[in-house]
């Protein structure tokens, strides 16, 4: 199992839409997460990944993240 994006912070910018895929990389869910909002995910079986992220024009932009991983036996 994983978080695959916890969202610590984030500023000017948009397009930054999570996306889960089934094993046949169908997508599942999606998503623009906000500050303190994760993806949870089985890792064995889905997919993750995020559209390419734009900044608000004229501003610097950023998405600082944390993922980890868990072991469940």
């Amino acid at each position: 199992w994983i978080v695959s994006a916890l969202v610590m912070n984030k500023c000017n910018i948009h397009n930054d839409r999570s996306i889960v895929y089934d094993d046949h990389k169908r997508p599942l869910y999606s998503t623009c997460l906000d500050e303190g909002e994760f993806l949870f995910q089985d890792d064995k079986y889905l997919w993750h990944d995020i559209t390419p992220i734009e900044c608000t024009p004229g501003y610097v932009g950023y998405r600082d993240i944390l993922g980890f991983d868990f072991i469940v036996e």
